[in-house]
C-alpha cells in the first residue's frame, strides 16, 4: 500500500510538485526557503570550524639494528595514510582528494618494487603450467 502524499507546506511536497512538473504553492515555497535557510546556517557554523584530524600512533618501530627496507617504509606510509583518510571522510572531505592521491602515488610504488624483486620470486602456479606445457609439446 502508497503512502500518502506528504501535505503542502513541507520540503518533500515542495519536491513532489517539482518532480510532477506542477506549480509551487505558496507554502511549499516558503518551507523550500526555511530549509535553504537553515541549510546556509549550518553551512556557515560549520565552515569557521577547524578540521580536527586524529590518527592512531603508529606501532613500534623496529630494534635500531635492523633497518626498515624502503618498501617497509612504503607499507608503514601507506597505512598512515589509509588512516588519514578515515580520519577525513567525515570531518573534513574536502582534504580527501590530495590523501587519495598520495595513496594511489603510494601502491603504484610499492608494486614498482615489488615487480623489481619479482626475479628472486617463486614461480606462480600459472607459470609452472607454463613451463609443463612447453615441455610436454617439446617432448612429443
Amino acid at each position: 500500500m502508497a503512502r500518502p502524499p506528504a501535505p503542502c507546506g513541507s520540503y518533500s511536497a515542495y519536491k513532489r510538485h517539482r518532480r510532477n512538473k506542477e506549480p509551487v504553492d505558496a507554502a511549499c515555497a516558503a518551507a523550500r526557503d526555511e530549509r535553504t535557510a537553515a541549510t546556509k546556517a549550518e553551512r556557515a557554523q560549520n565552515s569557521g570550524r577547524p578540521a580536527t584530524i586524529r590518527l592512531v600512533p603508529p606501532p613500534l618501530s623496529p630494534p635500531a639494528d635492523e633497518p626498515e627496507s624502503q618498501i617497509e617504509q612504503l607499507r608503514g606510509a601507506l597505512d598512515e595514510v589509509k588512516l588519514a583518510i578515515d580520519a577525513v571522510k567525515v570531518s573534513a572531505p574536502e582534504k580527501l582528494a590530495p590523501l587519495i592521491r598520495m595513496k594511489v602515488d603510494l601502491i603504484r610504488t610499492i608494486a614498482a618494487l615489488d615487480s623489481e624483486g619479482s626475479a628472486t620470486r617463486a614461480p606462480t602456479l600459472a607459470e609452472q603450467l607454463a613451463t609443463a606445457r612447453a615441455a610436454r609439446t617439446a617432448g612429443a
